[in-house]
């Protein structure tokens, strides 16, 4: 349990009885005055009072004037973030009702233009590192990930990709998920994946709805140790997309693996398009309210139903919930770095909103995962958690101190999870942690 005691100066012993007294359990930890004043929250109090006028005694008051004055509300988010728009917003908010309200209209801007501003400032600095299935490391710097996402948003171009046309992904969590999905939006494509290990049928009956001119894919994924062959699944899922033009598959020496119905590429020969340069790329000026990214329900309870995220929507509520309710106290945007620990769609898609804050962002794929709590997977507890760390430190040294500090732990873990009457099955395999790419300081 944690709490952020924003709003009064009760102590840790006070704060421990009342939540206790409320039946919340025990509190394990209470933020000091000096991070309070610090917190990312309490900047943002401040900026308001110097820049609009407006005073706010603590989170109560500031969350309940988030949603009485809306309006206001986000389009002090607007400004706080400093949000760069092509052209400007006639009227913040226009329409009642949730479905019918709309948001900065009149605005045209690109998302994937503001999660790439930060490439020129941070050009050297990692924005992406990423620990895979085979041990292997891979770190891409703002400036390697900029001329990525130009040359595929170049190669999409090409292809006919543009405003409006849909782009589905059938990827694991890759870099290339993430370049792919920042190069969409770029041209003003719809970004839409989900992960291989779906069934074509699965898949199909999430990408037929949204009509893709394209498709990503892999032919295979490595999870725990196994190589699992996704070859058939994608022909399959060719073939239930009359609407696809083209098809990109993932590995070089796949193209014998499928049937040659769109037209085929490899990703590595549309990662190898000429490169316009930074100042001659252009990033489409899509309205607020055009679609960024379609997700969708589980399909418990019929036909999975299609949700639509906005370049505006995606881009402020990114921004808000990373920097207000995820970034560590005291630390500023431009110092955080991201690790999460995320099952499904952490590269496709929320990892890209982390690089909006000019975070830079550490993943490890399931092998990793597996080496650390496979024994916990079972246990209710943890299973299905998302776990998140932010400090100063490059991301290679944040993920060795994230696991360091996994593996010293594993034995607390245990314990807590003995005393819930929820223990793991099977014991930790010391072996997978030693097959980490980390320095022999570790063990």
């Amino acid at each position: 349990m944690v709490t952020t005691d924003t709003d009064s100066e009760l102590g840790s012993v006070a704060a421990e009885a009342a939540l206790a007294g409320a039946g919340r359990g025990r509190v394990i930890w209470t933020p000091t005055a000096a991070d309070r004043q610090q917190s990312t929250l309490t900047m943002f109090m401040t900026w308001l009072k110097q820049s609009r006028n407006l005073s706010f005694e603590g989170y109560e008051e500031l969350w309940r004037w988030s949603t009485t004055d809306q309006a206001e509300f986000w389009e002090a988010i607007w400004h706080y973030f400093a949000v760069e728009a092509d052209v400007p917003y006639n009227s913040v908010m226009e329409g009642a009702g949730f479905q019918n309200t709309q948001w900065f209209t009149g605005a045209r801007l690109n998302f994937a233009r503001m999660v790439m501003r930060h490439e020129k400032r941070l050009a050297d600095h990692v924005a992406i590192s990423a620990f895979h299935e085979d041990g292997s490391y891979a770190r891409w710097t703002w400036s390697e990930l900029g001329t990525a996402v130009r040359r595929v948003a170049t190669g999409f171009r090409a292809m006919g990709i543009g405003p409006g046309d849909c782009v589905a992904a059938y990827l694991p969590n890759v870099v290339e998920a993430a370049i792919g999905f920042i190069a969409a939006a770029a041209v003003g494509a719809v970004w839409s994946s989900c992960s291989p290990e779906f069934g074509a049928g699965a898949a199909t009956d999430r990408f037929a709805q949204i009509e893709p001119k394209l498709l990503i894919a892999t032919s295979r994924y490595d999870y725990a140790g196994r190589l699992h062959d996704r070859s058939e699944s994608v022909r399959d899922l060719v073939k239930g997309l009359p609407t696809l033009e083209h098809l990109v598959l993932l590995q070089d020496d796949a193209q014998n693996l499928i049937d040659h119905g769109p037209l085929l590429r490899s990703w590595s020969s549309l990662a190898a398009t000429p490169e316009p340069t930074y100042d001659d790329f252009t990033f489409e000026p899509v309205p607020s309210d055009h679609p960024l990214w379609v997700v969708y329900t589980s399909g418990t309870s019929g036909a999975p139903k299609a949700i639509v995220h906005t370049h505006v929507g995606a881009l402020l509520g990114a921004m808000k919930d990373l920097a207000f309710h995820l970034m560590r106290v005291g630390l500023s945007i431009r110092d955080a770095v991201s690790e999460r620990r995320f099952p499904e769609a952490w590269l496709r898609e929320r990892a890209p909103e982390g690089l909006a804050d000019g975070a830079a962002l550490a993943g490890y794929g399931q092998a990793v995962r597996r080496a650390l709590a496979a024994w916990l997977e079972d246990s209710a507890v943890i299973h299905g958690s998302v776990e998140t760390y932010y400090g100063r430190q490059d991301a290679h040294e944040l993920m060795e101190r994230t696991v360091w500090h996994a593996a010293q732990h594993l034995r607390q873990i245990h314990a807590l999870l003995t005393d819930a009457g929820a223990p793991p099955r099977e014991p930790l395999d010391a072996s997978l942690l030693e097959k980490l790419p980390l320095p022999a300081s570790i063990w």
